[in-house]
C-alpha cells in the first residue's frame, strides 16, 4: 500500500486489503485521528504504531542507506530520499564548520495529530535505522550529540 498526497478519492475499508491501492495523506490523518479518539490514553499510541515500521516500510531509502559507506554519505542519502517514505514529520540538515543538525520539523502537520506522528515517525526511525546505520554510526559515536526540543508530552512515550 503506497502513500499519496494526490490520491483521486478517499480511501475505504477494502483497500487496507489492497497492496495495490494508494492511501492519502489526509486518509492517514483520519486513521490517527480515529486512533487518538478511540485510545483511552492517546499518549504512546504514536510509538506503538511506529515500532511496527521495518526497513521495508522506508522503501528506497531504506536499501540505499544500507549502500552508505560513511556517515556523510547515510544523510545525504536520508534527506534525497525521504519524500519517498510514509514518514510525515520533515526533516533537514544544516551543516556548520564544527557540527551537522538533523532536524526533524513537524509544525506542518495539524495540532491534534502533530504528537501521534512525532511519535511514530522518531519510534519508527529508531526501530529500523540500526539496522543499517549502527557500522556507520559507531565509527562516529564519540562526536555524536541527540538534543531533542519537543514538548514532554512528545517524549515520555518514547522514553
Amino acid at each position: 500500500m503506497a502513500l499519496s498526497d494526490s490520491a483521486i478519492r478517499k480511501a475505504t475499508p477494502a483497500d487496507l486489503e489492497d497492496a495495490d491501492s494508494d492511501i492519502s495523506a489526509d486518509d492517514e490523518i483520519t486513521m490517527a485521528r480515529n486512533l487518538i479518539r478511540l485510545a483511552p490514553d492517546p499518549a504512546g499510541v504514536g510509538v506503538a504504531v511506529g515500532t511496527r515500521i521495518n526497513l521495508t516500510n522506508l522503501g528506497m531509502l531504506g536499501f540505499a542507506a544500507m549502500a552508505s559507506g560513511t556517515l556523510r554519505e547515510l544523510l545525504s542519502i536520508g534527506l534525497r530520499f525521504f519524500s519517498l517514505t510514509s514518514l510525515r514529520v520533515s526533516l533537514r540538515l544544516v551543516e556548520g564548520p564544527t557540527h551537522c543538525d538533523v532536524i526533524l520539523d513537524a509544525g506542518h502537520l495539524p495540532p491534534d495529530v502533530r504528537q501521534f506522528f512525532v511519535e511514530r515517525d522518531i519510534a519508527g526511525a529508531a526501530s529500523t535505522v540500526p539496522v543499517f546505520a549502527r557500522p556507520i554510526l559507531s565509527r562516529y559515536a564519540d562526536a555524536i550529540r541527540v538534543e531533542l526540543a519537543a514538548h514532554e508530552d512528545y517524549l515520555g512515550p518514547l522514553l
